[in-house]
């Protein structure tokens, strides 16, 4: 039976089957894939996946962002100009973007595998027999796909990025210095920065270089952070799903019994007309005249 022949006052309200008695003899007739589905549907009105996928999403998002913030900051190169704010800036966004491609195509992959999943059979088996097996292999297929567009960007630069270079080097070079002097002189980073040098002369070695080393493991740290976040969410969802799942059996159980014993006092209404206890004698009577 399906779902959708169920009232809605069964679905929404899976702990007060007190409405027609057509809706009651549904739900006691549900099969086990029917029960499976009502608990999802009560799981999810409880369980606020949309916010939590909101909560992971952000905190993957911020793993490239800390990755160039912690590139940047730690980057001591001066190429551009004298206080290299230019070359830090541009450390950044080379970080994140690198971040934000490997973390596309990651994505990338792990839809192909579930598109595939939803159209072979044979795929969407052996993920569910072998689930943490398929996933290694999925990361692996995603970590192969990086190394290959590395390459291809490497032997892409190879082969354009001199001819680009040699043509328009020189102003290339020309814009730079103009914007990182700007940085340089930029009233507002002075200040910032007089402030940050002021606090980092009082700022103890041991705490500084602390410091850098919770910045330079930001990434990791934050996506640890959305891994475990994502596996305690499933696990939350999986404990109420099966507390509903059992919870709704139950009631399924006790209004089967309840069912049962009330068709059982109405039987025994019946047999107190003679008329009615005839004819069930007749029909235990056995049909001797019969030729099967």
């Amino acid at each position: 039976m399906q779902v959708n022949a169920i009232n809605a006052q069964i679905t929404g309200s899976a702990r007060n089957f007190t409405g027609k008695r057509d809706n009651i003899d549904a739900f006691i007739n549900l099969d086990d894939g029917a029960i499976q589905q009502l608990a999802y549907l009560k799981t999810i009105q409880k369980v606020d996946d949309k916010k939590h996928r909101k909560i992971d999403r952000t905190l993957m998002n911020l793993v490239p962002v800390a990755a160039g913030v912690a590139a940047a900051v730690l980057t001591k190169g001066k190429n551009f100009t004298k206080k290299g704010r230019l070359e830090n800036l541009m450390t950044f966004g080379a970080t994140t973007a690198k971040w934000f491609a490997a973390f596309g195509i990651i994505d990338l992959v792990f839809a192909g595998k579930n598109k595939l999943d939803q159209k072979s059979e044979n795929s969407r088996e052996f993920t569910r027999r072998n689930p943490f097996i398929s996933f290694l292999a999925t990361a692996g297929l995603s970590f192969a796909a990086i190394a290959g567009a590395k390459k291809g960007a490497v032997k892409l630069l190879d082969k354009y990025g001199a001819r680009f270079t040699e043509k328009y080097d020189a102003k290339i070079n020309k814009k730079l210095l103009a914007a990182g002097e700007k940085l340089d002189n930029s009233k507002i980073l002075n200040w910032v920065s007089d402030k940050l040098g002021f606090v980092s002369k009082k700022t103890p070695s041991a705490l500084k270089e602390f410091g850098k080393s919770v910045l330079s493991w930001s990434p990791a740290i934050l996506g640890l952070g959305a891994v475990v976040h994502s596996a305690d969410h499933a696990g939350a969802k999986a404990r109420e799903l099966n507390r509903n799942y059992n919870d709704l059996k139950d009631k399924q159980f006790e209004l089967s019994k309840r069912r049962m014993t009330e068709l059982a006092v109405q039987n025994d209404y019946m047999l107190t007309d003679p008329k009615n206890r005839e004819d069930l004698a007749l029909l235990k009577t056995p049909k001797k005249d019969l030729n099967m």
